[in-house]
């Protein structure tokens, strides 16, 4: 989960635009004189003075909570969820990856629901638990995850491609670098990319170190995905099965341990870049704890499927680290759609 790799982008303020005469560095100068109407220039002076007391000066307000602002105020968790529930930005990708890991999230979080109830409670086993419904919610999972990751990236292409707003394009041609916004480009519009010029990846998004941990990430989500289509129970045969140990390692724990490790590495990578020093966690930034936790449900997945290799016998302890793992990854789902919610605010009658 990278949603918050877009999310950094946006708040990364554009470049200083630059008078061309003076890029050379020599800071050379026109000479060329134009004669001066000094009794015209100061009466055109006299009327601007008059009418700018009476003009309202502009002020734009960057600091508001709306769609353009860069870092609104943060929310609380009751408006959050207000607007979870009331404003659908449904042209946002950032908004939809958000939607996506929520399902998938929930759906892991049934699926360990499923392997660990039959251990702690045996009379809760219905039939088909362990061979339909447990793969079911586990392939669906891992399908939302798969899809939010990619368009996570694709996302990111697209972070201040917005069209742009009459203030600031007067204020980039007087040569002001407005604060930044965040102003996606939406889906289906003119603006939108699904991936940019070579030149801009090397230069842009490549150096970003948000973007990088973005693509760790990313590739420990499809390594999962892997996992996933391989734990099928078509593909792993019959419990009874001589061959059935080794295949469940090989296809589905060795990838879950693996793909949690880069998912964790990634997500790590944004915890580490959300706080000002590296030794001082952000526990008030949102986008901290969105990174932090998601962190540690990776690692939960990946130690417990790396003890579950080592300790075969023991079923139960890992399936207990797994449950409290697919619940790190919904609380870092809900915090990620409640960042990308900070920008949109409801209508109050």
């Amino acid at each position: 989960m990278n949603s918050a790799t877009a999310y950094r982008r946006s708040t990364i303020a554009p470049p200083v635009f630059r008078r061309p005469d003076l890029e050379d560095g020599t800071g050379a100068r026109r000479r060329t004189f134009n004669p001066v109407d000094w009794p015209a220039f100061k009466e055109n002076c006299d009327l601007e003075r008059a009418s700018s007391a009476e003009a309202v000066p502009y002020d734009p307000d960057w600091d508001n909570d709306g769609p353009g602002s860069a870092e609104p105020d943060n929310i609380g968790f009751a408006e959050g969820l207000r607007r979870i529930l009331s404003v659908y930005p449904c042209r946002d990708a950032q908004w939809v990856v958000a939607v996506l890991f929520i399902v998938g999230s929930t759906s892991f979080t049934a699926s360990s629901f499923f392997a660990l109830m039959p251990l702690v409670f045996p009379e809760t086993a219905f039939p088909g638990e362990m061979e339909v419904a447990f793969p079911t919610t586990i392939t669906i999972g891992a399908g939302m995850f798969f899809l939010g990751g990619n368009l996570a990236t694709i996302a990111s292409f697209n972070v201040n491609r917005g069209p742009v707003s009459d203030d600031d394009a007067l204020d980039g041609e007087k040569g002001y670098a407005p604060p930044p916004r965040y102003n996606p480009a939406l889906l289906g519009s003119k603006e939108w990319v699904w991936f940019p010029s070579g030149a801009e990846f090397r230069a842009v998004f490549l150096p970003n170190p948000a973007f990088r941990a973005g693509l760790v990430s990313m590739s420990g989500g499809l390594i999962l995905t892997t996992a996933a289509v391989g734990g099928n129970p078509v593909l792993l045969g019959s419990p009874e099965d001589p061959a059935f140990p080794d295949r469940l390692r090989n296809f589905v724990l060795i990838p879950l341990t693996v793909g949690g490790a880069l998912l964790a590495a990634g997500g790590l990578a944004l915890t580490m870049l959300a706080q000002e020093r590296w030794y001082k966690p952000a526990v008030m930034s949102v986008a901290w704890h969105a990174s932090f936790w998601n962190m540690l449900g990776a690692l939960s997945l990946s130690l417990a499927s790396l003890y579950n290799i080592v300790v075969p016998e023991d079923m139960l302890s890992p399936a207990v680290v797994n449950f409290v793992g697919t619940w790190l990854f919904f609380l870092a789902a809900y915090l990620q759609w409640h960042m990308v919610m900070v920008f949109y605010p409801r209508r109050v009658k």
